[in-house]
Parts: structure tokens; C-alpha cells; sequence
């Protein structure tokens, strides 16, 4: 892929006419940079603090991530790396095991993904390509993450709560909401890497089986997690638009994905379909490796920093002038704006103009 040049940068937003929302197409160009300097620390030694010790430091950590340093890329060569997130959701074990395989596979790296078990989904993480796992799982509660300083992590193999572990180095994958920067680049900053070459292939899974059904698009419309207010409320309209057309359409909406039908089986599903249609959630994430073309529909909370890495994505999204991403709605009925939530702007007609242009 061709060196970045200046007049080829990325970009994570794009502007639209208030209250009239301009789709988007692809701008995964050649490369995210960070314009910042690089400076080299050396962490010789690592203290290790008890729960008391943590909440107590809080007051203290005043250094921001976004002004301190990060540790280069050598510190974690030859070193043993454990990368897990705190975050229960889907989409963000996703884009932990993405940069998991991102720093094996493009810098050498030995990184671990660390998962926490999840009883309603037994196949994760064992479909992940080529990326070890590990279990883990800290008790959060009785030993709670604060905030730290940077360079953040954990040499030695020992973490925050005192526990040994077969690593070099443990670090939790994070990012934040607010940053011009995609979220998997966030956590690569803090590995040193200061430009991501993009398309990024997504979630590189392995031993599906074969699809029971066969559909030209699949929709996933619906959001769960820590902001609902993601969901596109329109997707039946949408739905049955594109039947009206003549596509045969999967309606995730009508299933509970972790309970009827399992990680293994939504990907084989997707993989076999055409055009895969989804909200900003984590089954959108977990899909980037094997749909043939993707329409990621935006709500104005984050950028498309979030989503324009993956390859074959279009993005559809708008800036909207009641804050964007500084919003702090959580649910559709809490939005105060007499237009009605963003996410919900967007025609069903014309997404379902936007799907037949990939079928």
C-alpha cells in the first residue's frame, strides 16, 4: 500500500444540512496518523497497588491521556502481552481481539486477547483466527479500575489486584468516545504506532459452517448496551421496503441473536449474504471480517472514525446541530430535539436506494 502523503489524509467527519442528512460513501484512503511527536520513556520498574491504594489515587491522576506520552513500539517487542478490555459489551471484545490481531500479524507483537466468559455465547472467542486467548476476568467490583497514569499497564506479569499471570505485560484495551481518532487506533497509540494503513480486513474468524438459509441482505437494526438510543427504529420500514423490491431480507430484529442463533451461525448467515445492514453495535463489529458489503447506519453520537476502517463499509451518517457526539441522550424517548432522534432522520427509502446499489 502507497506511504501516506499530505494530500491524502483521513478524515473522521463530514458535514451535512441540518435536519437533512447526506449519506456518505467509503473514506478508508490509505492511512490514520497521529500528528503528535513520539516521545521515548523507559519504565524500569512498576508499582502495584491494592484497592485502597487505587481509589485513593484518584484525586491524584491529573495527567490526561491525551497530553502524556506513550511507551514505543520496542518496549513490547519480545515481550509477552495480555490486551483485555473491562467493557462487557460485544462490540468492544471485538475491537480488543481486532487490535489483538492487528499488533500480531502487522508488528510482530505477541498479544494475547483477554475475554471474559460469556454463558450466552460459548463460541466466543474460539471462532477468532489465528489470535490466543486467554481467560480473564477480574472482579471489578471488589477491585475497582481507576483511572491511571500514563503509560498505563502492568509489567511483570503481575496486575492491579496483586494476581500473577503468564505475561510480560498487561494493558486494558480503552478508548475515548470523544477523540477524532477510530477507537482501535486509540489503543495502537498506546503501542507506539503512530499511522494505521487502512482498509482494515475486520474480524478474521474461522470453521463456520454452512448458512441454513441463503438471503440478499440482512439487517440488524436493534442496539443494546450502554446507549440504545443507537437502534435505527426504522428498520422495519426498511425491511419491508426491500421485500416490497424483490430481496429477501433476514430481519435480526425478529431473533435473539445470542439465545437462537450464536456467533457461529450470524456469521455464516452474513458471509453468504449480500449486503449486511447494520446500527452502530456490536454485531456490526463482529461481521467486518465476512460480509461482502456493509451499510453502517450512524447515529450522531460518534463519528465514523468508529466504523470507515473496515473494509467493504459504507457509511451513512450526517452532523447534526444538536451536539453530535457531545450527546447525552441514552434513550430514544430522552431526546428532547422536536425533529426526533437523529439516527431516525435517515428515509427508509433511501437506504433501501443505497442497498440496491450493492445487490
Amino acid at each position: 500500500m502507497a506511504p501516506c502523503s499530505d494530500s491524502r489524509k483521513w478524515y473522521p467527519g463530514q458535514t451535512g444540512n441540518r435536519g437533512s442528512p447526506a449519506p456518505i460513501g467509503r473514506r478508508n484512503e490509505n492511512c490514520l496518523e497521529q500528528r503528535r511527536g513520539v516521545p521515548t520513556i523507559d519504565l524500569s520498574t512498576a508499582t502495584w497497588k491494592s484497592p485502597e491504594q487505587i481509589a485513593a489515587d484518584r484525586a491524584e491522576a491529573t495527567i490526561s491521556q491525551s497530553k502524556a506520552p506513550f511507551r514505543d513500539l520496542e518496549f513490547y517487542r519480545g515481550k509477552r502481552i495480555l490486551l483485555w478490555t473491562r467493557k462487557p459489551g460485544l462490540g468492544d471484545r471485538v475491537m480488543n481481539a481486532i487490535c489483538c490481531d492487528l499488533l500480531r500479524n502487522r508488528y510482530g507483537l505477541d498479544v494475547w486477547f483477554g475475554y471474559r466468559a460469556d454463558p450466552s455465547d460459548r463460541e466466543f472467542p474460539d471462532v477468532l483466527d489465528g489470535v490466543p486467548h486467554y481467560p480473564y476476568a477480574p472482579d471489578l467490583r471488589r477491585f475497582p479500575l481507576g483511572d491511571h497514569r500514563v503509560p498505563r499497564g502492568y509489567s511483570g506479569g503481575v496486575d492491579y489486584t496483586g494476581e500473577r499471570h503468564p505475561f510480560d505485560f498487561i494493558l486494558d484495551f480503552r478508548y475515548g468516545v470523544h477523540s477524532p481518532y477510530n477507537a482501535i487506533f486509540q489503543c495502537l497509540m498506546e503501542f507506539g504506532i503512530r499511522r494505521l494503513d487502512v482498509p482494515v480486513a475486520g474480524f478474521r474468524v474461522r470453521e463456520l459452517p454452512a448458512p441454513t438459509e441463503r438471503y440478499d441482505v440482512v439487517v440488524c437494526s436493534t442496539c443494546g448496551g450502554w446507549k440504545p438510543v443507537r437502534a435505527y427504529r426504522r428498520g422495519g420500514e426498511l425491511v419491508s421496503i426491500l421485500r416490497e423490491r424483490g430481496l429477501t431480507v433476514c430481519d435480526l430484529s425478529e431473533l435473539n441473536i445470542r439465545h437462537q442463533m450464536g456467533t457461529r451461525q450470524l456469521l455464516a448467515l452474513v458471509a453468504a449474504a449480500r449486503v449486511y445492514v447494520g446500527a452502530e453495535t456490536g454485531p456490526t463489529h463482529l461481521v467486518s471480517g465476512v460480509q461482502r458489503q456493509a451499510i453502517v447506519i450512524q447515529a450522531g453520537i460518534h463519528k465514523s472514525a468508529f466504523w470507515n476502517i473496515y473494509d467493504r463499509t459504507h457509511v451513512v451518517e450526517a452532523e447534526w446541530a444538536c451536539g453530535g457526539r457531545r450527546c447525552q441522550v441514552r434513550r430514544h424517548e430522552e431526546c428532547s430535539i422536536p425533529e426526533g432522534v437523529c439516527i431516525d432522520r435517515f428515509a427508509p427509502a433511501d437506504i433501501a436506494e443505497l442497498v440496491q446499489q450493492y445487490v
